[in-house]
């Protein structure tokens, strides 16, 4: 398995590389999105180890979606609530996600099972697109982008633990080969089956994106 500072330059080069293909192709048309868009995926490079109880990945990761949510909720309650009531959700969404939501997520997950897979990242990717299409100054083609560079880090994640799961000295496998680029959970068909049924879902309620992806597709 990679360590954490092999996963962070796989992310780093794979997120700048995929930033910098949409923005010469006009996808992505204002550079002040560059910077957020590669932060994203370096954050891709960081997910598949939130699984894992005592990982610098997890902590990190949760510690953002904390203060994304208490970002959001300043947001959405600024006109509505007082600044002391905002101040006071905001602290306890904070709470919440950092402390209740993962511990939760702690009982609920193994390393390497589920949230160690292609699907996975998927799933992934597509709640990234549909949160930030939420916002109304984030454009449908820019959201699509998020989740295409959050996949790229995950899929980096996944290949590079392969790649150390491979004893070039002695051309033999690890007993960890095929635990993170994986389609199925093997042993427990559930947890795929949640997944693959969460991505039809996403697909389907997520505005344009076949056609997104399709003009994707056609860049030159």
């Amino acid at each position: 398995m990679a360590n954490f500072s092999t996963h962070l330059t796989g992310a780093v080069i794979t997120s700048s590389l995929t930033v910098a293909y949409f923005f010469n192709d006009g996808f992505v048309d204002e550079p002040i999105n560059l910077i957020p868009l590669s932060i994203l995926g370096v954050i891709g490079g960081f997910l598949p180890d939130i699984d894992s109880d005592n990982s610098t990945s997890a902590r990190y990761v949760f510690n953002f979606l904390a203060i994304a949510l208490i970002a959001f909720t300043v947001i959405e309650l600024f006109e509505i609530l007082s600044i002391i009531q905002i101040i006071f959700i905001s602290i306890l969404a904070g709470i919440f996600v950092r402390i209740i939501v993962f511990w939760i997520f702690k009982k609920l997950t193994v390393h390497r099972g589920i949230i160690h897979s292609v699907p996975c990242g998927v799933l992934f990717s597509l709640m990234t697109t549909y949160i930030l299409q939420m916002s109304p100054f984030i454009s449908d083609k820019v959201a699509v982008c998020a989740g295409i560079i959050l996949f790229m880090g995950y899929t980096t994640h996944l290949v590079l633990d392969e790649l150390y799961a491979v004893n070039l000295a002695g051309l033999e496998l690890k007993s960890s080969f095929g635990t993170a680029l994986k389609f199925i959970k093997i042993g427990s068909m559930l947890p795929s089956l949640i997944i693959y049924s969460c991505i039809i879902l996403l697909w389907v309620v997520i505005p344009n994106l076949t056609n997104l992806l399709l003009d994707l597709l056609s860049l030159s």
